[in-house]
This record gives C-alpha cells, sequence and structure tokens, in this order.
C-alpha cells in the first residue's frame, strides 16, 4: 500500500486518539456490573483493537491489517446487533389493560407517547365512558 507521509502522520495521530478512548472506557468495563458487562467491554474492544488497526494500515503492513480486521469485525457486528435488538424490544405495559385488550390493541395516544385511556387511568370515571357522555351532551338540560 502506498499512503504518503501526510496521510501516515495523521492516521498515527487518529491512533493516538482511539487509545485516549480505549483508555477512557476502560474504567467502566472494569466496573461495571455482570448484567450490563458485555456492553461495557465492546465499548472498550472497538477502540482498542482499532488501534493495531489504524497503525497497520499507517504503517502498509497488511498482513497485520488484516489480522486486526478480523477481530474488529466481530466486534463491530455485535454491538450492532445489541443495539438493533435494544431499539426493538418492546416495553411492557406499565398499566393495566381492561378485560378482552391486550397491550398490541393499547397504542399509546399521538404525538404524547401517554397511554392510553383506560379503566386505570385517573379520572377516567368521573368523566364516564365516551357513550355516555356524548348521550349526556344530547339530553335537553
Amino acid at each position: 500500500m502506498d499512503i504518503p507521509s501526510a496521510g501516515r502522520w495523521i492516521l498515527t495521530a487518529l491512533a493516538a486518539v482511539q487509545l485516549g478512548y480505549a483508555v477512557r472506557a476502560l474504567r467502566p468495563a472494569l466496573r461495571s456490573r455482570p448484567g450490563a458487562r458485555l456492553d461495557a467491554w465492546l465499548a472498550f474492544a472497538d477502540p482498542a483493537v482499532g488501534v493495531p488497526v489504524t497503525l497497520a494500515l499507517a504503517l502498509g503492513n497488511l498482513p497485520a491489517l488484516l489480522a486486526g480486521l478480523a477481530v474488529l469485525g466481530p466486534v463491530l457486528a455485535c454491538r450492532l446487533y445489541r443495539t438493533i435488538a435494544a431499539r426493538r424490544t418492546r416495553p411492557t405495559a406499565a398499566w393495566p389493560l381492561p378485560p378482552g385488550r391486550s397491550p398490541a390493541t393499547a397504542r399509546p395516544l399521538p404525538c404524547t407517547g401517554a397511554p392510553p385511556l383506560t379503566r386505570a387511568t385517573p379520572g377516567w370515571r368521573r368523566a364516564g365512558p365516551p357513550a355516555a357522555r356524548s348521550a349526556a351532551a344530547r339530553r335537553p338540560g
């Protein structure tokens, strides 16, 4: 590989920055609890493995670059999978649903993210069900 000398210095500086990020991510990885341990170690492994890859690219060492990419690839793939899986998990219903309704049919109110009005919603009994409110509004009073 033919990399200009300015590019080599830029890649070396980038490797130094990555080393700083790796050192910064090491302390949370060492202090992480068992439930959150994998995410913390992946956050450390990404820049830590990126340093030799960047230096191998800067020095033009193709075998070291390929070996580093062989390690970095699964780390990045695992981080990507965990990020996508975390976004796809659905939170469980935090309110009791009336009989016959499932969490799939109880959708949040648009634009607010608030749960739909159910019997467990405070103030629901005061206003009454929608049919009773409309009937009361039609009665001459």
